[in-house]
């Protein structure tokens, strides 16, 4: 769903990796160009459960702002509507289960992100090894996963 006043505004994220927006309750979709031409898109490479944009989350504070994840690729933010995105985890992705060398902001199997309902500056976030919290909206994340039983909790 889009912003709490754009009640006909949808979202859908497909495999391979790709948002579509619908502004006529579902009657017609569009791809989101802006993520799909993203520099880091020929980088994403299918993993275990493939290459799905899995979380779509809109700020419902501003309209213009919305977090995707993507199972591989990590998590994105628009703060324009959905013309540039960039990587909204750029501190916190450990990629110990890959050879695959590091691309600056791009985090990696992130399974979950979620915002707190009262208070959406504050953000959780699981990955493949590790869970963090964000208290400015994504902009930097703090590790929590301490005492957690696992490195790798599915979901």
């Amino acid at each position: 769903m889009g912003h709490p006043d754009e009640p006909d505004t949808l979202y859908c994220g497909v495999e391979p990796a790709a948002l579509f927006k619908s502004t006529d309750a579902g009657e017609s979709w569009s791809l989101v160009q802006g993520l799909y031409d993203h520099p880091h898109r020929p980088q994403w490479m299918p993993g275990g459960g493939g290459l799905c944009l899995h979380t779509i989350l809109p700020d419902p504070s501003d309209k213009q702002r919305l977090f995707v994840a993507i199972s591989t690729g990590g998590v994105y933010r628009t703060d324009d509507g959905g013309a540039n995105w960039p990587a909204a985890q750029q501190r916190c992705a450990r990629a110990v289960f890959t050879a695959r060398p590091a691309i600056s902001g791009m985090g990696q199997c992130v399974h979950k992100i979620v915002s707190h309902p009262s208070n959406p500056k504050q953000m959780f976030l699981q990955n493949h090894w590790d869970f963090y919290r964000s208290d400015d909206g994504g902009d930097s994340w703090t590790d929590i996963a301490n005492g957690v039983p696992s490195d790798l909790v599915l979901h």
